[in-house]
């Protein structure tokens, strides 16, 4: 069976769009409360953050492997400083933070509303319990979590 070019490019924007669908169905289903995250093995594990006002933005992804911690983060104020941390616990069970506060670089938002940061841990997580990445609303306002995921270890 032959196909023409456009075919070929209209089948390649359908898989586009059912697979961005699939990933969105996917990020949003670790963002209950207490579910955990994704598991990796090898000091590996990955958390999906979702805007804890039930908003599809601001929301981003943060990516352990071993004590290096990389957060990336989208849809928030251009020009915002965000302050975030990991902590045991769950986003709705807070049982502290991981290491020291200073441990871990503001996030800064860009123009684009897109931020990145990375943050290294003084020692691996236990391969046991459960862990979660908050970003806070400003440094002055640390009580108010803008977004959250879990970063479970329990895989490894």
């Amino acid at each position: 069976m032959k196909m023409t070019r456009w075919a070929i490019l209209g089948s390649a924007a359908l898989l586009l769009l059912a697979s961005g669908a699939a990933a969105q169905d996917t990020a949003s289903a670790p963002a209950k409360a207490g579910m955990p995250g994704m598991h990796m093995n090898h000091g590996e594990a990955m958390a999906t953050l979702v805007a804890t006002s039930g908003a599809p933005q601001p929301a981003g992804m943060a990516m352990l492997r071993g004590t290096t911690i990389q957060l990336t983060f989208s849809g928030d104020q251009p020009g915002s400083t965000r302050p975030w941390h990991v902590h045991k616990g769950t986003c709705t069970d807070d049982e502290g933070i991981v290491g020291r506060v200073g441990s871990y670089p503001a996030l800064s938002i860009g123009q684009d509303g897109r931020g990145t940061a990375k943050a290294t841990l003084s020692q691996p997580l236990p391969a046991t319990g459960s862990y979660f990445v908050a970003v806070y609303a400003s440094a002055s306002d640390m009580k108010t979590v803008i977004a959250c995921g879990p970063l479970n270890q329990g895989g490894m």
